[in-house]
């Protein structure tokens, strides 16, 4: 019994009270099917973690990473195949959101967007009156409104860019006017954007939005001279990019992750700059989410061990990465090679990568289309490739189980359950439970050991079920979420009775102790 303690046994029963509480698990009787909904909190106010790595050492799940996404379990779009490691997004544009056919073939496959220029500096700033930036979404309407109805997450692009910004924005009466008016005018712009988001799509998820974008030279060696920004700041200095990132960690919906985005990220020198300028942000306070990486690739290069060396690098800053604009030119006519090995780099890579997005939705629809094939669609059609990715998806889903631990599912069309077994440890079954937990807790419903208990904690309990080998609970936590029946082991009881515990239903932790056989 009490092994299973230690080892933290899980056992999953979808409950209908806990569908009241919250949804980040459940099961549709009327459609018989399962959605995965996977979640976690963002960064509360006045945070700043920025040695944060990944996991931290009790192996709560990174603040960085915004996961409330959804798939269906067992579905066969895109994004039900690649749901078990990370939200899976698409460019588009407005012309193309129009479509019946896209649209169907979007809602099928990707649980976010992103638009293709829609939400560039030039499509939203409609003028300056003084220091105030004038912004409309109106170019982005039709496709924010699609998302919004569709509960399809969004990723923002851009606020900072050396392309497709209006030259009026740094001058004034024809001259370019000082930092200090400057910074007035970034943050106006910044705000207004947040606010008309949250105004005009109240029910939209805008998860990330790439703050900075293309900062640096094409291959790397400092920042983009030839541009406004420098102009008005001065060469080599990034003071705009901390300032931009600082308002919009002020003004951004609080699970909204901010990014530095750039291409060519896998040459060395680009890499550098890009990690560089990440930690010069870093040192200024908890600004930065992730980075980018826009992940234009061909097919002789970069090689996937290549991209990969980027991925680790830019990972142990302790920061997220989202490919965020994924194409493959074909000029040796190996791409199909290569698209499978760049999804199974993101997907080795999950607990550090929140979202991979393609730079559009097919071949016909996106800027490179004259460089050859790039994407894994054509007409709205699969590649043959596109199996090859779904397939090994599928197999790095599903691990073997190992000598230790034994994992069994069993699905119907309302219950989906998850076991694991462990051998028992003998030295701990003759102690006496109740004192054995107590010396254990730090402090009963504190999922995530932050110190706290709140949505957070019940939140993790449900990704943990849900997907135990992509959120896994360490030692301590386990023991601080066994809060219903203590000594029993995780089940979605203990995330509705720390729910119940903060709405006052229950007044103390834990609600119970199992009995000990």
């Amino acid at each position: 019994m009490i092994g299973n303690i230690i080892k933290k046994a899980l056992g999953l029963a979808v409950s209908a009270v806990m569908l009241s509480f919250c949804v980040p698990f459940s099961v549709s009787a009327d459609d018989q099917e399962e959605t995965s909904y996977v979640n976690s909190g963002g960064n509360a106010v006045g945070e700043n973690d920025t040695s944060f790595e990944g996991t931290d050492s009790t192996g709560c799940i990174p603040i960085h990473k915004n996961l409330n996404y959804k798939y269906e379990i067992g579905g066969d779009g895109f994004k039900d195949h690649m749901g078990p490691f990370f939200r899976l997004g698409t460019a588009v544009s407005d012309y193309e959101i129009g479509d019946l056919q896209a649209q169907e073939f979007i809602r099928k496959n990707y649980n976010s967007i992103t638009c293709r220029n829609e939400m560039a500096p030039d499509s939203i700033i409609k003028g300056v009156n003084g220091d105030e930036v004038n912004i409309s979404l109106s170019p982005a309407s039709n496709i924010l409104k699609f998302a919004e109805q569709n509960d399809i997450g969004v990723r923002g692009n851009t606020f900072v860019w050396y392309s497709q910004t209006p030259d009026y924005l740094f001058k004034d009466n024809g001259e370019l006017i000082s930092k200090e008016r400057m910074n007035k005018r970034l943050e106006s712009m910044i705000k207004n954007t947040f606010s008309q988001l949250r105004t005009n799509f109240p029910n939209l998820q805008v998860h990330s939005y790439d703050v900075c974008n293309e900062l640096f030279e094409a291959d790397g060696g400092g920042m983009r001279n030839l541009s406004k920004w420098t102009e008005v700041y001065g060469e080599n200095n990034p003071e705009f990019v901390v300032n931009a990132f600082r308002y919009a960690r002020q003004y951004a919906p609080n699970n909204c992750k901010l990014y530095l985005s750039d291409y060519n990220e896998y040459i060395s020198e680009k890499t550098d700059d890009i990690i560089n300028m990440a930690k010069t942000i870093m040192k200024e306070g908890d600004y930065i989410d992730g980075i980018g990486m826009q992940a234009h690739l061909a097919s002789d290069y970069p090689s996937a061990s290549e991209f990969e060396t980027a991925v680790k690098q830019f990972e142990s800053l302790g920061l997220d990465v989202q490919i965020t604009e994924l194409d493959i030119t074909n000029s040796t006519g190996t791409n199909d090679q290569l698209y499978p090995q760049i999804f199974e780099v993101a997907m080795k890579h999950n607990k550090h990568i929140s979202c991979v997005t393609l730079s559009g939705t097919t071949d016909e629809c996106i800027w490179r289309y004259d460089q050859g094939s790039r994407l894994p669609f054509s007409n709205y059609q699969p590649k043959p490739f596109y199996n090859n990715i779904l397939a090994l998806a599928d197999k790095m889903a599903s691990p073997a189980p190992d000598a230790e631990t034994t994992t069994t599912t069993t699905t119907t069309t309302t219950t989906n359950t998850t076991a694991t077994t462990v051998p028992p440890e003998t030295a701990a079954e003759s102690a006496d439970l109740k004192e054995f937990l107590d010396s254990k807790v730090s402090k009963w419903g504190d999922t995530n050991c932050d110190g706290g208990i709140d949505m957070s904690d019940a939140v993790m309990i449900m990704q943990s079920l849900a997907n135990p080998d992509k959120f896994k609970l360490s030692e301590q936590g386990g023991f601080n979420a066994d809060v219903y029946e203590a000594g029993d082991g995780i089940t979605t009881n203990d995330a509705v009775v720390i729910q119940q515990y903060l709405l006052g239903i229950i007044k103390s932790l834990p609600e119970s102790y199992c009995h000990a056989d």
